[in-house]
Parts: C-alpha cells; structure tokens; sequence
C-alpha cells in the first residue's frame, strides 16, 4: 500500500516537474520572440526618425531656396 502510494507521488512529482520544464522552455521562447521584436521595433523607430529628419532639413532648404 504504502509503495503504491510513494509511486504515485513520485509519478505526480516528475509529472510537475516535466510540465515545469515544458512552461520555463515555453518562456523563455516568448522572452526570446519579444526580444525580437523590440529590436525590430526600435530599428523602425530609429529609420522614421532619421526620415522625420530629412523630411525637416528638405523643409529648411526649401524655404531658404525662397528667400
């Protein structure tokens, strides 16, 4: 009886640990994806600042042209 009883906790104990396992994989696939797409998103903001950039300094030239 009492054998039976340690097997089923160590079976329930190793099935927590595999699905602890399983979520700190998952995890750290999430980490690694957004780490991803904050560097792509801070690359698309450092472009569309250098482009509001240019479009301000063709905005400059432009009115000194005028003048």
């Amino acid at each position: 009886m009492w054998v039976l009883l340690k097997e089923e906790k160590d079976k329930k104990i190793q099935d927590l640990n595999d699905e602890l396992q399983k979520e700190r994989d998952r995890s750290t696939e999430i980490q690694r994806q957004l780490h991803l797409i904050i560097k792509d998103l801070e690359q698309h903001a450092e472009f569309m600042s250098l482009r509001v950039e240019d479009i301000v300094n063709n905005m400059k030239q432009i009115e000194l042209d005028d003048l």
